[in-house]
């Protein structure tokens, strides 16, 4: 089975949205996956608006709502710039495993962005790239 982490490249004056395959043999719950692939993507070096120390605690997915939890890193950033670029990411990782729409908490808690942006069954169909982020093969 492949699925895809979504990293954000940021070469000079040009951000580009690549997508980094997973693959995995055997048969892995859509929770197992969900994991492995915000495990994978806040792991690379290179998903410059994924915020410093950011990891994922679980996930759970039932009839299409994927809920991941999250730690407290996930509010070490700032602006409306990297909050957009970052829920982007997010919601294009949830997109990958099959999800219909993405819950984000920290701690078992629902939480607010730094820019005041809630991810709280947000439907993966309403994604719109970023103003100034190409698409590298998506």
């Amino acid at each position: 089975m492949l699925f895809y982490s979504y990293i954000e490249v940021v070469d000079g004056e040009s951000e580009t949205l690549v997508k980094k395959g997973i693959e995995l043999f055997g048969d892995f719950s859509k929770e197992e996956k969900a994991y492995m692939a915000y495990a994978n993507l806040f792991s690379e070096k290179a998903a410059s608006f994924i915020p410093e120390g950011l990891e994922i605690k679980s996930a759970d997915y039932f009839m299409g709502m994927l809920t991941i939890d999250v730690n407290e890193c996930i509010q070490n950033y700032g602006g409306s710039y990297y909050e957009k670029r970052f829920i982007y990411q997010l919601m294009k990782t949830a997109e990958s495993i099959g999800a219909k729409s993405l819950t984000v908490k920290a701690n078992g808690k629902t939480v607010q962005l730094p820019e005041g942006s809630l991810i709280f069954r947000r439907k993966v169909l309403e994604l719109e790239l970023p103003e100034g982020v190409n698409q590298a093969a998506l």
